[in-house]
């Protein structure tokens, strides 16, 4: 299951077979994940967003929101891949903002 607030690329995610749920329509993710699986928990779950992350609904960044939502539907006993970066600053960028 792919959730996304971009609707391509959750449509690139079901071209090759994968179900979807788009994160910003609806707050309640273990509901959506019930709708496919049965049951709303599923048995790893991986954040590949990191610290530009947002909420449903949320304008800003939410940096934890992902995380948040990963660790309410994964299981007890799951797993958790954790790739995305969560760092608030670059010593290497060339600028602030990069």
């Amino acid at each position: 299951i792919v959730g996304d607030l971009n609707e391509d690329r959750l449509a690139q995610a079901r071209s090759f077979g994968c179900e979807t749920v788009n994160v910003q329509k609806h707050d309640r993710l273990g509901e959506q994940i019930e709708q496919i699986l049965g049951e709303p928990t599923v048995d790893a779950a991986v954040d590949c967003v990191g610290f530009e992350a947002s909420g449903h609904g949320n304008q800003g960044e939410a940096p934890a929101a992902v995380l948040n939502s990963i660790m309410d539907v994964t299981q007890v006993g799951g797993s958790l891949g954790i790739p995305g970066l969560y760092v608030t600053e670059d010593p290497g960028a060339k600028d602030a903002d990069a």
